[in-house]
Formats: structure tokens, sequence, C-alpha cells
């Protein structure tokens, strides 16, 4: 457990290294010298996605290898701990986090970690020497990453400091910083997006990178959870229209083959990397699975109620393909290799689609042909298609996207803030709008007297 402030003062004391790739570090170099070419810009770039995966610090599990997905699976109510025995999860799913929660003190300061590694990136490297389109793309990928973590952060805790220069020494006015309002990082995150937009090459697409269309999907996504539905709607149509992205034939294949056409990104695992802990997590023990934890997680039950399977009609073949029905419990079986190595997504086309299908409805004020037919693909695909004479109203409509977003996206970081936005978290048990945010790690708290608590905390 470390805190952000000795994040960045540890990247103040090895700021002439940038060892991001666990290599052995340069102390002799400058940080003029680290991005002196373009040549080292690439593994800085590529180091700064492994730091999703790979902390430094000794919890190496605190962003999206782990904690990120777990803890909002547990504020969704799509996962548990069947015993009860942990208060740090119970707290998630019965919407009491305390502020020393160790699993948020770790994803907040995992989180503020990666922002320092392209925080360099963004400063330095446009100095380096070399093939000028080249060092747009890398610009344009480490933009992209500053502004995805930065929507995690905002939706996790409302207005949170910006960092957007790396820290360069231990003076308290660089490290410690105060909360930006809410607006305000929103406008940062819009403007990291627009930038990298600007600077992505049409054309550029590479395995496990970010692209153009990526870019433009998480941007629309902001878009909607800001409530600008056309800006959501005219970018989502974007890609939707203009790349090759398409539904995979096969849902059960999604998690398991790599390089599939409806993945905007994946982040993969490696030996080197670090391993996928949901798989260790939450697959069942014995056959087909043969999970390895002693009480893996589980999905959520209320009394003799799964309201997570609830939701699923009996032909869904998601509810069969996303779920193992065992003796006591369901499992959630996303992510099935034994080697722990599963790729995530951070984006996928369905999402994409239902923020296209919510979008148009709502800048129309209408369910039209365009909204429907985009819903209406992820319904086909997961074998109970719908009908347009279902819904009555827009309303209707819209309550209906967002649950479907939750059938299709669970255990992929989506459905809490969904619910949140769409203003059905009480749904979800959180009845105080209060603890739709999570409290500021009590660690920062102590030792940044310049943060303010979130309401209720």
């Amino acid at each position: 457990m470390k805190n952000i402030a000795y994040l960045l003062l540890l990247s103040v004391a090895f700021s002439s290294c940038d060892d991001f790739l666990n290599e052995e570090p340069g102390f002799n170099l400058t940080e003029d010298q680290v991005f002196a070419s373009v040549s080292n810009v690439e593994p800085a770039v590529a180091g700064a996605y492994n730091t999703m995966i790979r902390s430094s610090s000794e919890n190496n599990q605190g962003y999206l290898s782990r904690n990120f997905y777990l803890i909002t699976a547990f504020s969704a109510w799509d996962l548990k701990e069947p015993n009860d025995a942990v208060p740090s999860f119970l707290e998630f799913y019965n919407h009491q986090v305390q502020p020393n929660n160790t699993y948020l003190e770790d994803s907040w300061g995992a989180i503020y970690e990666a922002i320092q590694a392209v925080d360099k990136i963004i400063a330095y490297a446009p100095a380096a020497e070399g093939d000028q389109a080249t060092l747009d793309r890398l610009l344009a990928e480490a933009y992209f990453l500053r502004a995805y973590h930065y929507f995690n952060l905002v939706r996790m805790f409302g207005g949170v400091p910006l960092y957007l220069e790396p820290i360069k020494n231990t003076e308290a006015e660089q490290i410690f910083l105060p909360r930006a309002t809410r607006e305000e990082v929103y406008e940062q995150i819009v403007n990291d997006l627009e930038t990298a937009q600007s600077l992505m090459p049409a054309n550029y697409k590479q395995a496990n990178r970010a692209s153009l269309p990526l870019i433009k999907g998480l941007l629309a996504k902001v878009h909607l959870y800001q409530e600008n539905y056309a800006e959501a709607e005219s970018l989502a149509a974007e890609v939707m229209n203009e790349y090759t992205f398409s539904l995979s034939p096969e849902f059960a294949n999604i998690f398991r083959a790599e390089d599939e056409p409806e993945s905007l990104l994946e982040i993969p695992f490696n030996a080197r990397s670090g391993y996928n802990a949901l798989t260790t997590l939450t697959l069942p023990p014995g056959e087909p699975y043969n999970g390895v934890a002693s009480s893996p997680f589980v999905v959520y039950k209320q009394g003799d109620v799964y309201p997570l399977i609830e939701l699923y009609e009996a032909e869904d073949i998601r509810l069969q393909q996303t779920f193992h029905q065992g003796q006591d419990w369901y499992y959630v079986v996303k992510y099935t290799s034994l080697d722990n190595f599963d790729a995530i997504s951070l984006m996928r086309m369905p999402e994409l689609l239902l923020i296209y299908a919510e979008a148009a409805a709502r800048n129309a004020q209408s369910v039209t042909d365009a909204a429907f037919e985009a819903y209406n693909q992820v319904r086909s695909r997961a074998g109970v298609p719908a009908e347009r004479s279902e819904f009555g109203s827009i309303e209707a409509f819209i309550d209906e996207v967002v649950e479907e977003k939750r059938r299709e996206l669970v255990l992929e970081g989506e459905t809490w803030f969904d619910y949140v936005r769409a203003g059905k978290a009480a749904e979800l048990g959180a009845a105080n709008p209060d603890y739709w945010l999570y409290p500021i790690p009590q660690i920062e708290m102590d030792v940044n007297k310049k943060l303010v608590q979130n309401p209720g905390y």
C-alpha cells in the first residue's frame, strides 16, 4: 500500500532512469537524453501501457489486472465474496466504502502512477529527433492514455487533482495539489482526446495499441457521460460507419481468441507484464474450469435472487456462456485460460453500438430507426432479437439500453458507472447519491491537506 505522495516522490528519486519496461535503469541519463530520439520514445509508450497492469509498487494489481474491475463489479452487484468474510469487499456491495479501504487506496495510487508515466512522455517527447509522423502517433497514444486514466478517476471520485506535468522536485507546491472540479477534469479529458485525435494517423492499426477509432470511441463515451448527446452520436457513428470493426459471430470466442474483430483495444498479459488476476479469482473449482482459488468470487446473490442473472432471458447465449452454474453459486467465466493471460478489452463494438443507440435516441427525443438497429445488433448476436413495438417510450428504450450494456459488459468495469450516470444506482442498493462516488482515500487526505473529502464520508 503506497499513497500518491510516495509514488510521486519515488518518481522524482528515479526520474533519470525512466525504467518503463523494468529493464536495468540508466541512472546517468537525464530526461532530455532518455527522450532524445523517437526510437527511445517508442519503448516509453509501450511501458506506459504496461503500467496499467503492472505497477512498481508492492501491490502490482492495483489497476486493470484486478482491483479496478473487482471494486466496480462489487459495487454493481455483479460479484461478491461468497462468505461475506472480508470487510473490504463488503463495503463495496453494501455501498458503505470506508476511506481507509485498501483496494481503493491501491487503485488511486496505481492510476496516478500510470498518469506519471504518460506525463513524462507528453512533457519530454516533443523534442525527440526522428520521424515526425511516428512521434505524433506516439504522443497521440500518450494523450489517449492520460484521458483514459482521468476518466476512470473522475467516475470513481468526482473532481481529483490534475497532474499534467511530471513531478520534478519534492516541493509541496508541486506534489500536493487541490482537487480540480469535476467539470475541469472532464474538460482536460476532452482536450487530451481531441489532441490525440489530431495527432493519430487515420490508418494506423497495431495490435494492443490505441488507434483513431478507439480515440473517437472513448470521446463518444465521455460526451455521453457529459450529456453531450449530439457529439456522442456523431463520434460513435463515425466509428461504426468508417472502420472495419464488427461484432464477432461467436460470443464465446471474444475473451478466448486474440485480435477479435469487435475489440477496439485489447491489453495483453504475459509472463513479463503480469497475469490477469480476474481469471484466478473468478473461475469455479472442478470441471470444466478447475479454478485454483480456495474461495473464488461468485455472482452476487440477495436472498435466493441473483439480480444480475434475472436480467437475462433463458435463450440469451450470454447467460449460457458468461456464467457457470455450480452447486451453490453462479460464477463468471469470461476469462478462463489457466495460464491467467487472457487479454482484457478497453472497449468493444457492442458498447459503442449501445452508446450510439442511447445518444441518438436522446438527441432525437425518439427511438429512431438507427438507434433501434444499433441496439438490436447486440441483441441479435445474443440470440434474442428485439421488436420495435416493445418500446412505448424513449424512457423505456434508454432504460433497456443501459440494462443491455450491463448484460453485455459483465466484469468489464462499466455497469456501476453507467447506472450512476443513468440515475439507476438505487437499483443496485445505492439510494443515497452521496455514495455514488467513492471516498478520497484517507491516506491521501492525511498527507495532502489541500484535499477535501466527498460528502457523506
